[in-house]
């Protein structure tokens, strides 16, 4: 099973890059060839559900370890779609079901991380609608549980991908995507000692806070000044 999730992701991947071709931004240094350390991407400006077409940037050898280690929460009600549920459970190994609440499944979904994870985390828990709210009406903020994320990764990097948006490609509610758009997206490796060590002078809810404060503000900085974040719906 391994394999043949490699061999579509690489499959995904050409496909991508022939479809949503991607103006790609590198905010910091590039990681060594085969991005060896990076165990923990963090996904900032969630507008889609289809934003597996950034996996035109990802080189080869990472695809193959993914396709190993990869482990993602889901939310329950994507999980039970026709398409998108069994699609979801065959782009990782483990695809663990949470709620949008700090409750058991998300301890649970904790307990399934090792050493050898690699874990793709949509910081903000919930997608952003043209009007640049949440389905409830509510601000894009980033959730708490982006501070657990980093802390179960110490001594690893971070992958910080900032999407431009795919309101252009693939809004929630849309029932079918546009194809032949190009995206945009801003990669930064961060050193997850040293970024915590920023906020080391603060503890409990001010030092999650903290965090979910600077990523915000990174988002609103690097997301909204993409090109395609402009594009038409």
């Amino acid at each position: 099973m391994n394999f043949l999730r490699f061999l579509f992701f690489v499959f995904l991947k050409g496909l991508s890059r022939v479809a949503y071709p991607v103006r790609l931004h590198w905010l910091s240094e590039q990681p060594d060839r085969n991005w060896k350390n990076v165990q923990l991407v963090i996904f900032l400006n969630h507008t889609s559900l289809f934003e597996h077409i950034f996996i035109g940037v990802f080189p080869n050898r990472l695809l193959w370890r993914l396709s190993r280690t990869l482990i993602f929460p889901a939310a329950e009600e994507t999980l039970r779609k026709p398409f998108l549920g069994p699609f979801f459970r065959f782009m990782a190994p483990k695809v663990v079901s949470i709620t949008r609440k700090r409750d058991h499944s998300w301890r649970h979904f904790l307990t399934q991380l090792d050493p050898s994870s690699s874990l793709i985390f949509m910081a903000e828990g919930r997608m952003k609608r043209k009007n640049g709210l949440d389905k409830d009406g509510k601000p894009m903020t980033v959730r708490g549980g982006v501070v657990e994320a980093l802390e179960a990764f110490r001594g690893k990097k971070a992958l910080i991908a900032y999407s431009g948006g795919l309101h252009h490609v693939y809004p929630p509610g849309a029932r079918f995507p546009a194809f032949f758009r190009q995206v945009s997206l801003a990669l930064e490796v961060l050193d997850i000692n040293q970024y915590c060590e920023n906020f080391r002078s603060l503890a409990g809810t001010d030092y999650i806070r903290a965090i979910c404060a600077d990523l915000e503000r990174r988002r609103d900085l690097y997301c909204n000044s993409m090109p395609s974040a402009t594009f038409p719906g």
